[in-house]
């Protein structure tokens, strides 16, 4: 059984009651959420990458920092959109998986216990459900993205880098805004279908040492898919957020902020497949109904689709002490609380005959996870020359996968789950994870600083399980319960150059964790996974200018990989790679209230170096699906993987009749990416245009918008469910224009 985890969470509380109330340092933050991403002058963006508010030129790794408004003017609204804004990362999915690439790091794993190499934190929270992390982003102060292995101060599971996302805190003013949206899909392909959203912020002091704020989000979309079933419209979408804060603020050097959030999605859209060319084991029943176009789906579930539905609760506690002369100590304690469910039709096709051979699949997959988290850290200021920060992190996860494959349909299509299919399997695994990291700063001269660091990780997974419903539990693997332990280092060198460009080399590991097999209850582990960085850069920033340039190599070793071969899960580490490539991005004012923006990310060389065992599913099809072949995959490109991406951003601001007005243009492109070991399923080079035309009358509170996403409607792959029974894709979404309305106070 499960070791009980109550004198763990005990740990967590007393560690974060031990601490004094909460401070935020004028200088030295931990957190610097009041700065946010500001800019002085192009180039004078604050982040918080070192756990301390520095400029983004004076941090020696590559980081992409967006603030609220560069995200609506790039047309981002959630995490998947992202990557439109941040080249080198790529947000895509497996089923309703979240699976984030960032240089062409990223994972095929996709079960309870397993986390992506993106690590994700929400206002200092890991977040480690996959199924998740598909979330909006509706009151963000900024979103800093850190590319590369963040072995020290992000160090659990960071090895492709980090996305920590910053969400508005309470003020002691009274301020907010209201806003509303219409939308229309509108696309040669899809279902013509509406959309419409409101979202809101509003904070307000209760006195001189305690404010609060309130912010959430609704959204609906009525559906833009073609339901080759019944011939009508499918795809729904809703989905809703809710959050508070409160701030105490007692004195300068004292602040403490609690949060809860709470929200709940239903989306028929996410995981909504369509079998590439038609490839699907249905289509040899007479019966078959096979969807061959963008958009077009078929499915014996109820809609067409393969349905995904979460809920999330999280609490946190956050406090920061400024210590006089010494630094700032701050603490996050958190609780995470997810609930989802997808269910996935694997032929993504519909033909009642197929299923009841069992040559066709349905996969009901339950995906409940509990996390316990604390993070103490202390950031010193300057001690002569040298600086230093230095913290602990305790965490405790419970995620289940609660499996039933083909499970019992009602007459309208829905899934009775009060009824087991033939086939249950339920995983539970317990995560318990403890490490302790320090970086020091020296300023050799007033231009030269090196930085140096370490972080040391315990994990320890416990598998247990059981085939029915009312069955006994077991402990998997059988071997015992696996635990590993990894040091990850860190080292850079800061130059000066001059007053306006910086030059920095780093070195730096990322470890990741292993992985029980929660599927099939196997004794199958995959070990962690390890990467080893160079990387080197120029940062140049000055009045009306800035450009940042990098080089980075990647040695990356014991690949987790996840297979399924139509029975079950294969879980193993089989591949070993070599990836190395250059980065840049830059703005400049041009002047009459023009700026542009330039960034892309080029990987030449993304490739597996020993992956001799790799498992894929080969043409021909037939009605018991494709058959699984071995092949020698070494020095083959790695999966998801584009040469190149790029975004192209053209904001202009000024004065007309009176009023305030803009205009944004953000052009992106990707290369092909490949989503299977044999080439057959594709994203082929494509480029999305959003842009937006914006108005403020008289310099007033109301602000109206028109927006345009993937203006010339290219359909290209966004997701997969690739398995033996089809090549199942998902496609991104059509053609959106809308109208937005905002208020300010």
């Amino acid at each position: 059984m499960f070791a009980s985890p109550i004198s763990f969470k005990a740990f967590l509380l007393v560690s974060a009651l031990a601490v004094p109330n909460a401070a935020l340092a004028q200088t030295g933050s931990a957190s610097g959420q009041d700065q946010g991403a500001q800019v002085e002058m192009i180039g004078d963006i604050v982040v918080t990458a070192q756990r301390r508010s520095e400029r983004l030129r004076d941090v020696p790794l590559t980081i992409s920092a967006q603030n609220a408004e560069m995200l609506l003017n790039a047309g981002v609204s959630n995490l998947r959109e992202l990557g439109v804004a941040v080249p080198g990362l790529n947000f895509t999915t497996n089923g309703t998986f979240a699976q984030p690439t960032i240089r062409g790091v990223q994972t095929t794993v996709s079960q309870a216990g397993a986390d992506s190499p993106v690590a994700i934190y929400v206002d200092g929270l890991y977040q480690s459900n996959q199924l998740g992390n598909l979330f909006d982003l509706p009151d963000i102060e900024r979103v800093e993205v850190l590319k590369g292995p963040q072995g020290t101060l992000f160090g659990r599971n960071a090895t492709a880098g980090a996305v920590v996302i910053h969400t508005r805190d309470p003020e002691f003013k009274t301020s907010g805004y209201v806003e509303a949206t219409g939308a229309r899909y509108i696309s040669k392909e899809a279902n013509d279908s509406n959309a419409f959203g409101v979202r809101g912020f509003l904070t307000t002091p209760l006195s001189d040492t305690l404010a609060v704020s309130v912010s959430g989000f609704y959204e609906h979309v009525d559906g833009y898919l073609n339901n080759l079933v019944t011939g009508e419209g499918t795809g729904r979408i809703n989905k809703w957020d809710l959050r508070g804060k409160v701030l105490w603020q007692p004195s300068s050097v004292t602040r403490l902020i609690f949060t809860a959030s709470y929200g709940k999605r239903r989306d028929d859209a996410a995981a909504a497949t369509t079998p590439l060319n038609g490839n699907s084991s249905a289509r040899f029943y007479p019966d078959a109904i096979v969807p061959n176009g963008p958009y077009d789906v078929a499915s014996e579930l109820a809609h067409g689709v393969s349905p995904a539905r979460d809920s999330h609760l999280m609490l946190s506690l956050r406090t920061e002490f400024e210590i006089e002369g010494a630094g700032t100590l701050s603490t996050t304690t958190g609780y995470t609380r997810t609930n989802a469910r997808t269910t996935a039709d694997v032929e993504a096709a519909y033909s009642p005959s197929c299923l009841a051979a069992f040559g066709c699949i349905l996969y009901d997959l339950g995906y409940p996870s509990r996390t316990w988290q604390h993070e103490m850290i202390f950031a010193s200021e300057p001690f002569g020359p040298v600086s230093f920060t230095t913290g602990l992190f305790l965490y405790h996860d419970r995620a289940f996968q609660i499996s039933n494959i083909n499970p019992p349909l009602r007459p309208d299509g829905s899934i009775d789950r009060s009824v087991f299919s033939p086939v249950y399997i339920e995983g539970r695994i317990r995560t318990q994870a403890l490490a302790a990291f320090g970086e020091a700063n020296l300023q050799v001269t007033d231009r030269l600083k090196l930085i140096g660091g370490v972080r040391y990780s315990w994990e320890e997974k416990e598998g247990m399980g059981r085939f029915a419903p009312t069955g006994d539990l077991f402990r998997y693997p059988t071997t015992g319960v696996p635990s590993w332990t990894s040091w990850t280092p860190r080292f850079s060198v800061l130059f000066e150059a001059t007053p306006e460009i910086n030059l920095y080399a780093t070195y730096s590991k990322g470890f990741k964790s292993g992985v029980l097999d929660a599927t099939a209850l196997t004794d199958d582990v995959a070990d962690p996974e390890n990467l080893s960085s160079i990387e080197a850069g120029l940062k140049f920033a000055k009045s009306g200018l800035r450009f940042n340039l990098s080089a980075f190599h990647y040695d990356y070793k014991n690949l987790q990989q996840q297979f399924f071969n139509g029975q079950r899960t294969i879980l193993a580490n089989a591949a070993n790679a070599k990836l190395y490539g250059l980065e840049f991005d830059g703005n400049v004012v041009l002047g009459g209230g023009l700026d542009l923006s330039v960034s892309g990310s080029w990987l030449p060389h993304a490739k597996f170096k020993d992956f001799v065992g790799a498992t894929a599913f080969a043409l021909p099809n037939s009605a018991f699906g494709m058959p699984q072949i071995v092949i020698d995959a070494s020095d083959s490109r790695m999966l998801k993987a584009p040469k190149f991406t790029g975004t192209v951003a053209l904001h202009w601001a000024g004065t007309i009749g009176g009023g305030e007005a803009d205009v944004n243009l953000n052009a992106y492109y990707s290369s092909k990416l490949d989503w299977d070991l044999l080439r057959r399923v594709q994203t082929k080079e494509y480029v999305l245009l959003n842009a937006s035309i914006g108005y403020r009358p008289a310099g007033g509170p109301l602000r109206f918008e028109v927006y345009g996403k993937n203006l010339t409607d290219v359909q290209y792959i966004g997701g997969t469910v690739l398995a033996a029974n089809a090549d199942a894709v998902v496609y991104a979404p059509p053609r959106q224009i809308g109208l937005r309305g905002r208020y300010e106070f």
